[in-house]
């Protein structure tokens, strides 16, 4: 795996994370509106090669402020946050 970078993305839209990975992690390094993290970033996984998200439904919520890629084939991440920009640390 790489050395941690991180990713600004950007209220409302889908940004890319992680291009043609089979595993890594992320967390979410700046917090979400009230609940202090997760509860308004959703996350989406595409094969390679697919159509990015482009819907804000697309994806789902993420359940924790951390993700992990361990996948066959090799994928794209992105996130999409809902009330704010964030930041989100990777080791892709």
């Amino acid at each position: 795996m790489a050395n941690p970078i991180v990713v600004t993305c950007t209220k409302a839209t889908w940004t890319k994370i992680a291009t043609a990975k089979t595993t890594g992690n992320f967390w979410l390094k700046t917090p979400g509106p009230e609940r202090g993290d997760f509860d308004a970033v959703r996350v989406a996984r595409k094969d390679t090669g697919q159509t990015p998200p482009t819907l804000a439904t697309d994806g789902h919520m993420m359940t924790s402020s951390q993700g992990m890629l361990s996948h066959i084939a090799q994928s794209d991440v992105y996130i999409y946050p809902t009330s704010k920009t964030i930041d989100v640390e990777t080791d892709f």
